[in-house]
């Protein structure tokens, strides 16, 4: 697969442990999907055997009076990660590390992937989310130059 059309990835750092950056935006009625609001694991660097994501940081901006968004992770049945509306941002410390990142719980027919969906949007409604992610595994190693 490859990511969804209203899915842009800022940056990608290709080791177990690096970060990702996705910006997701919609404008209107149509509801972010399954489909275009997709962050396929695979398709980032470095992508190896069964890789995994977890939600280290969120910013969001949505402009809609009652519609809200989910982040989910995909498998059999998917698990939904949190639901969010209005605007905002949660996410690690940079100084103490003191927000546990969200993992990847989903259970059997787990992907890895990650997707925004939106529910209850209207037409000239907006929305921007900026997710960080961690490569928890299934993705190349990071060079070790320190011999």
């Amino acid at each position: 697969m490859a990511h969804g059309s209203a899915v842009r990835i800022i940056y990608d750092q290709s080791f177990t442990g690096g970060k990702v950056m996705a910006l997701i935006t919609a404008i209107g009625a149509t509801e972010l999907t399954t489909t275009t609001g997709l962050i396929d694991a695979s398709e980032l660097n470095d992508a190896a055997t069964d890789p995994r994501l977890s939600i280290e940081k969120i910013s969001w901006n949505l402009k809609s009076a009652a519609g809200y968004f989910s982040i989910i992770f995909d498998a059999s049945t998917d698990v939904t990660a949190l639901s969010l509306g209005g605007n905002g941002h949660w996410g690690k410390s940079h100084t103490a590390g003191l927000d546990a990142a969200i993992t990847n719980n989903a259970g059997s027919g787990v992907t890895g992937d990650v997707i925004v969906t939106t529910t209850g949007f209207e037409a000239a409604e907006t929305i921007s989310v900026a997710l960080i992610l961690k490569k928890e595994s299934g993705y190349g190693t990071r060079s070790d130059y320190s011999g």
